[in-house]
């Protein structure tokens, strides 16, 4: 009973780590015994979607904010005498 309880949560331990996972002896006899990690675990993360209508969106209003901050520190330097056609 113990060896059970204990099997039961090393089985959860380990599948919980990406790079591992608990498999039937048969399963890996039915793949010939070949113990290649690919064939019985997910290396690749999940892919995120990206709504990029919502990230143009983000982007244009960084830019807007950009060029205010921009035209701010134009007219800053044109008081202090730095004209901005100087180059």
């Amino acid at each position: 009973m113990l060896l059970k309880g204990l099997t039961g949560k090393l089985s959860k331990i380990a599948a919980s780590v990406i790079l591992s996972r608990v498999v039937a002896l048969a399963k890996i006899e039915e793949n010939d015994w070949n113990l290649n990690i690919a064939r019985y675990v997910q290396t690749a993360e999940d892919e995120v979607e990206i709504d990029v209508a919502a990230e143009v969106k983000v982007l244009k209003d960084l830019i807007q904010q950009r060029d205010k901050a921009e035209q701010k520190m134009m007219k800053f330097l044109q008081n202090l005498g730095y004209d901005s056609s100087d180059g």
